[in-house]
């Protein structure tokens, strides 16, 4: 028996809180309606999907809780910032001269 996920979720929200699914191992053997169940944040790992890098992962972020993740910070860029330029047909990189702004 597993919980009603649709229900929790809809009952989390109506008492002001936001829901996170972790959908990680799901996700990669069966299709997930994210329209019905609904919640604010989902976690997925792409290892789980293609058994490759390890570490890799994504978050879906339904909108209205996008400002949920940037409160508190005044630069809304997320990123890795570990090179200044990559060009994506080539085997081409230039590394950030200093790592200590990471």
């Amino acid at each position: 028996d597993r919980p009603d996920a649709e229900s929790i979720v809809r009952h989390a929200r109506a008492s002001g809180w936001y829901t996170m699914l972790d959908i990680a191992k799901h996700s990669s053997t069966d299709a997930i309606n994210l329209n019905c169940l609904d919640p604010d944040f989902a976690a997925l790992s792409f290892y789980k999907w293609f058994g490759d890098p390890t570490g890799i992962g994504g978050l879906l972020v339904r909108r209205p809780a996008i400002p949920v993740i940037f409160e508190n910070q005044q630069n809304h860029y997320q990123g890795g910032g570990s090179v200044d330029v990559m060009l994506p047909n080539q085997d081409y990189t230039v590394p950030k001269r200093e790592l200590a702004s990471l």
